[in-house]
């Protein structure tokens, strides 16, 4: 079965916002988990791990925007290797801030 480029847009779509679900719950129940074992934390800890999380993000999207790494196929093993350190930071970013919302 040949896919569309509709079909191919659905999936993309439909994992992003699986993979997006999946890190909000871990980083959810990570946040409540570190409150019933440590309390609350105090605002230099949360702003602490806000930081982290945003230059994480910038860091990944910065990475991303440098087009030194493309080609025209845009299959080669750098390219996927760097679309899978994006996936990653962007995922471990995402997760920071959701657990420092959780944790207060």
């Amino acid at each position: 079965m040949i896919k569309t480029s509709s079909d191919l847009l659905k999936h993309a779509l439909s994992c992003s916002l699986l993979i997006v679900l999946s890190i909000s719950a871990i980083g959810i129940v990570s946040g409540m988990l570190l409150h019933y074992y440590f309390a609350s934390p105090n605002i230099v800890c949360l702003r602490i791990i806000q930081g982290f999380a945003t230059i994480i993000l910038l860091w990944a999207t910065l990475t991303l925007v440098g087009f030194e790494i493309q080609t025209y196929s845009g299959n080669t093993l750098t390219e996927r290797m760097n679309q899978l350190i994006f996936r990653f930071l962007y995922c471990l970013g995402t997760y920071l801030v959701i657990v420092s919302l959780a944790w207060f």
